[in-house]
């Protein structure tokens, strides 16, 4: 298992106690977590990484500028130390 999901009930079955703003995004956006994490992936709705932020230690807070991703859907996801997957979507305009 690489962390992606594979379908719409896998995505409603993944932990998301984790809250971000604004979305709709355009620049950047604010991150801020119940759990601590140490990576960030942006995926397209495909599977395929466009972004991906390795943490120097756990936070629980970050801001992720996003202005080099094209407009569209992706999904947010915040990954622990314990292999924990946390995931919402993000919309891009």
């Amino acid at each position: 298992y690489n962390g992606c999901p594979v379908g719409v009930d896998e995505i409603s079955n993944l932990n998301s106690g984790f809250s971000f703003y604004p979305n709709p995004a355009q620049k950047s956006i604010r991150i801020s977590s119940d759990e601590r994490f140490d990576q960030v992936v942006v995926r397209e709705v495909t599977g395929r990484i466009l972004l991906s932020e390795n943490m120097q230690g756990r936070i629980k807070e970050m801001n992720l500028d996003i202005s080099s991703i094209a407009s569209g859907l992706y999904m947010l996801e915040l990954l622990t130390e314990d292999g924990k997957v946390m995931a919402q979507r993000l919309v891009v305009e």
